[in-house]
């Protein structure tokens, strides 16, 4: 039988998110799909307190490179010097190529790209933290006839999303591929994403043929970069026919992106928003949303 599991990277602020996403997993999944969650060493111990048999916690440095050393305690004393609060994130060194040295954001994509090679599955449903699951989901959601559902959005990246369209030229060159400016691209990028683990090492495979350089050094060196542009680009460029067969736009999972929190109003707007087919909700964690309004919607839209 194929296999499901879902990926989750995390970390201590969005524990409540994530003991509630976790909570859906376990009320719409079968008893064979595991939960992996990717969390910093610092916060192993908080995680590995949820008590669940469907949960797996890895610690980065479980999927972290050998030559990369974890920069993250000098990182947090110069945050509390003036002036210094405002420089990026710096998690760690690359000994082999200390310069430029690794955000965490660049970072965490590292660990899931590493991970979701490693997870022994058919399928690896990425989702994150903030996301809660509202309907049954099964493997065979995301897998007809050996392929992977490929999630992809003609146009949806406009000519004013310029960081997604640097996302977009990063991919094709670590790819090796040529790019052409255009006002709109295709869009990969969900907090509900499926992805085929042979497809994600044919990846590293590939950004090591053209960077000539393991694909972590490659992708850390990187200051623009988004791994669902990387799969992605691939999947849509250098993907066989067969790879390409179980293509849609749909997320299958109702979001509300941006900083602006939720009210009644709005909560009921999205509520009636969510479509027959999607069997997740997202409410972004920036969104502050206040904790009794996402709890009324994730009561109301669970098997609506």
């Amino acid at each position: 039988m194929a296999v499901l599991a879902i990926l989750t990277p995390s970390y201590l602020p969005d524990l409540p998110h994530f003991t509630e996403l976790h909570a859906s997993v376990r009320r719409y999944t079968a008893d064979d799909v595991v939960h992996h969650v990717l969390v910093p060493n610092r916060d192993f111990a908080a995680f590995s307190q949820i008590d669940s048999p469907k949960l797996r916690v890895h610690p980065e440095d479980e999927n972290l490179p050998s030559t990369f050393i974890s920069t993250y305690g000098f990182a947090s004393l110069l945050r509390h010097i003036p002036r210094m609060s405002k420089l990026p994130r710096i998690t760690a060194v690359n000994l082999a190529r200390p310069w430029p040295p690794v955000r965490g954001w660049i970072l965490q994509q590292i660990l899931k790209l590493d991970a979701a090679s490693r997870i022994d599955a058919d399928v690896v449903l990425i989702i994150d933290s903030d996301v809660v699951l509202i309907r049954p989901i099964d493997v065979s959601d995301f897998l007809r006839d050996g392929t992977v559902r490929f999630y992809r959005l003609p146009g949806g990246i406009g000519a004013e999303m310029s960081e997604h369209h640097l996302w977009h030229r990063t991919a094709a060159r670590l790819l090796g591929l040529a790019t052409h400016e255009s006002d709109s691209v295709t869009d990969y990028i969900t907090s509900f994403v499926p992805w085929d683990p042979r497809i994600v090492r044919k990846v590293q495979r590939r950004v090591e043929d053209t960077t000539t350089s393991d694909w972590q050094s490659a992708v850390a060196r990187e200051l623009r970069f988004s791994e669902y542009f990387l799969y992605g680009v691939f999947v849509d460029h250098l993907g066989t026919p067969e790879e390409r067969s179980f293509t849609s736009s749909s997320t299958l999972c109702h979001s509300h992106w941006g900083s602006a929190p939720l009210d009644k109003t709005g909560a009921d707007r999205f509520l009636e928003s969510i479509g027959a087919d999607d069997v997740a909700i997202h409410i972004q964690s920036r969104s502050d949303t206040p904790a009794d309004i996402r709890r009324y919607i994730v009561t109301a839209a669970a098997d609506s």
